[in-house]
């Protein structure tokens, strides 16, 4: 989903890709479903709360109707053998499009990297997001180790998101 995101927002608004990539991150940190947290962070970006609230109905509505329509077939479905195998088949398509999709933001953030043809042209060190991630990965490794138990996600959040911007001031 977050490529087609990052390709339909760039196409059709007028938000740069830096800040799709920061609307995904705020997105991802926020609760709730990630597509309507984004859509409302777009829609809002766009055209404030007017089009915060049509950008979330847009894109709630639609899945709504469909998942009331479709759940009488999937209950019918569900233990049939054909649907189980196509099941298995999207499983390895579905991690395979993660992985993408963490490796395109992981380039595009720490190392300016939008396009893999031109990598040697493109290439240099963001040292911001580099150094967020050092120094999160060390803190919460330290929490952790300390306090010998895991960490609630939401602390997490608060730390990385903290460090975030401190780091992003001070570089």
């Amino acid at each position: 989903m977050i490529p087609m995101i990052i390709e339909e927002t760039s196409n059709f608004t007028n938000i740069n890709e830096e800040e799709i990539i920061d609307f995904i991150a705020i997105s991802e940190s926020t609760p709730g479903p990630f597509a309507v947290n984004i859509a409302t962070f777009i829609g809002y970006e766009q055209s404030g709360i007017l089009g915060s609230l049509f950008a979330t109905l847009g894109v709630v509505l639609p899945s709504f109707i469909i998942i009331l329509l479709l759940i009488n077939i999937l209950e019918k479905v569900k233990e049939n053998r054909f649907f189980k195998s196509i099941i298995k088949t999207v499983m390895p398509i579905v991690i395979g499009l993660i992985i993408s999709t963490t490796i395109q933001i992981t380039l595009k953030s720490l190392f300016n990297i939008t396009n893999l043809d031109n990598i040697k042209k493109e290439f240099s060190l963001n040292i911001t997001p580099l150094i967020c991630l050092l120094i999160s990965i060390i803190l919460i490794s330290l929490i952790y180790l300390l306090k010998k138990k895991k960490l609630a996600p939401i602390i997490l959040i608060v730390i990385c998101a903290s460090l975030g911007i401190t780091i992003s001031y001070l570089v």
